[in-house]
């Protein structure tokens, strides 16, 4: 089984590698070409971004948050909250708690027609 799993495992991540490729390029393509979605088989392939919190000093974080908003913390960080909290300090264009950064992964996101 475990060798199974070896083959099947690095098959898979063969398939990901050409996949997030692909991915990439289209969105490159996209880009190039202004194009804001692509249209097939009653599909929408649109670009999307989505915006993750990213803890870089762990220790600087947790100080903060003990003071301003200790429901970010359980035994580590709520890493859906942290996201939440570093949108909205993007969106409202004020620093980021000290400790934090983010990073943004693109994608194409799918969509009915």
């Amino acid at each position: 089984l475990k060798a199974r799993y070896s083959v099947a495992k690095g098959e898979a991540d063969a398939h990901k590698a050409e996949f997030d490729q692909a991915q990439a390029d289209l969105l490159e393509r996209m880009r190039e070409e202004g194009a804001e979605g692509v249209k097939t088989n009653g599909i929408n392939f649109v670009p999307a971004s989505t915006t993750y919190g990213q803890i870089q000093d762990r220790a600087e974080f947790i100080r903060w948050a003990e003071v301003h908003d200790d429901e970010l913390l359980e035994v580590k960080e709520i890493s859906g909250r942290v996201n939440e909290l570093v949108r909205q300090h993007l969106d409202d264009g004020t620093p980021l708690p000290p400790g934090c950064g983010f990073y943004v992964r693109e994608y194409i996101s799918q969509r009915a027609a």
